[in-house]
């Protein structure tokens, strides 16, 4: 690993001999590696990260914990988004553009003053000029911010060449591990990529300050944050439609010398929609082909694939739900499923023992599926088993072992969807 500085690692000066102390904000309090100084740090520093631990004993583990929803978030364009800009720039943005164009002949680059439905028409053309790259802009920021928030991720830099990188939360040493890797003592999760580590600050209090906004801040929140900043590029062309020509109307009057204004948003709707590129993502394996026995990393610890689930999906290739977790009879499990179609999301479940009982108005929608289980005699090592199963909710189901149920069985499993569900990937 590469040395850095020791203020970038988080590190003060012992009291005593000089020597570099890492500081952390869990755990045990630090001791001086270089002379045994168990009281190494002067008070002023000592005191202010006495308090920020017990800032960070107050927050909830969960708010530093990084979900499959959230990477997914932070590390890929948001498709939704970009749906609603288009629709509303082709249907709102199309009305105005017509309006202003195919209404009255309007000289849109010389003063004009009157009639009023004249000065409208124009001031919703400058309007769709102003618009259009604003919007483009601020999309392409939410972009670049969502972009940005993966650094967040990132773990500290070592304590001094061959450590472990440390927590970003709290700069306790992080486990050996896969790619995402959880706080032994504030649970929080970190996306260890190479030899990339979060920003490094040369003085001290900065350090501390930009530690703080780490804990004090989910990434789920400033996630949302960005996404308020996307949905707001997809509204500017309702507002356009209501404002612009109310506005022309009342003033009058148009305004050629505005439109240099109507070019700098031209420039920063290009500056927004590049800014994204000029950020890169820690990049972590995505899951391709899982067969029984496959161990997966879960939420930052290794766990092995124990059945699999296919499911027909008429017109579409079949799903495969792989279980995860431990024996599987155990009940206590946690899915994911993926198709066999290139890039198909993952998607998690819950999946745990009894549910609602069979109804027989259910019985036209039940399905016969396939499980394999491994230990089987065939020449993929498996045992397939025959289960039925009812599909129920958003993406949830429920399974019965066996024969077909009688009216009022109880379903053996029942899997639901979770939405916060833990990160998947190959270790």
């Amino acid at each position: 690993m590469s040395t850095q500085p020791a203020a970038q690692s988080l590190t003060a000066s012992c009291t005593q001999c000089g020597g570099n102390v890492p500081l952390t904000l869990a755990g045990p309090e630090p001791t001086c590696q270089y002379c045994g100084n168990t009281d190494p740090i002067e008070p002023s520093v000592r005191g202010r990260v006495q308090t920020m631990r017990a800032r960070l004993a107050q927050r909830a583990a969960r708010q530093r914990q990084l979900t499959g929803e959230l990477v997914s978030s932070v590390g890929h364009v948001n498709f939704a988004s970009v749906s609603i800009l288009i629709t509303c720039w082709l249907l709102f943005g199309g009305m105005a553009f017509g309006f202003a164009v195919y209404g009255h002949e309007v000289d849109f680059l010389t003063f004009v003053q009157g009639p009023s439905e004249l000065a409208g028409e124009w001031w919703v053309l400058f309007g769709l000029a102003v618009g259009l790259p604003a919007s483009l802009g601020l999309w392409g920021l939410s972009m670049f911010r969502l972009r940005g928030l993966s650094a967040e991720a990132l773990p500290l830099a070592p304590a001094y060449p061959g450590a472990p990188p440390r927590c970003r939360c709290c700069g306790a040493d992080l486990p050996d591990g896969t790619a995402l890797r959880r706080c032994l003592y504030c649970q929080a999760d970190n996306m260890v990529a190479g030899e990339r580590y979060r920003k490094s600050e040369l003085d001290l209090d900065r350090a501390l300050d930009r530690i703080a906004k780490g804990f004090e801040r989910s990434l789920e929140a400033r996630v949302n944050a960005a996404g308020t900043t996307a949905t707001t590029s997809a509204m500017l062309p309702i507002l356009l439609l209501l404002v612009a020509p109310v506005g022309g109307l009342i003033a009058g009057v148009t305004m050629p010398q505005l439109w240099p204004v109507a070019g700098g948003f031209a420039v920063f709707g290009v500056l927004g929609l590049l800014l994204p590129f000029a950020r890169s993502v820690p990049k972590i394996e995505p899951l391709s082909c899982v067969t029984l026995d496959t161990k997966l990393s879960v939420g930052g610890s290794t766990q092995q694939v124990n059945a699999q689930l296919f499911l027909p999906v008429q017109g579409q290739p079949r799903r495969v739900y792989s279980v995860i977790g431990d024996e599987w009879r155990s009940f206590e499990k946690t899915m994911y499923v993926k198709s066999e179609a290139e890039g198909d999301p993952i998607v998690v479940h819950r999946l745990e023992a009894g549910g609602q009982p069979f109804d027989a108005a259910e019985q036209p929608r039940l399905e016969r599926v396939e499980l394999w289980l491994p230990g089987g005699s065939t020449s993929e090592g498996v045992r397939v088993e025959q289960v039925h199963l009812l599909r129920h909710g958003k993406g949830g189901f429920r399974l019965w072992q066996g024969d077909p149920p009688a009216v009022g069985a109880a379903p053996t499993w029942t899997a639901n969807r979770m939405k916060d569900g833990p990160v998947i990937y190959f270790p």
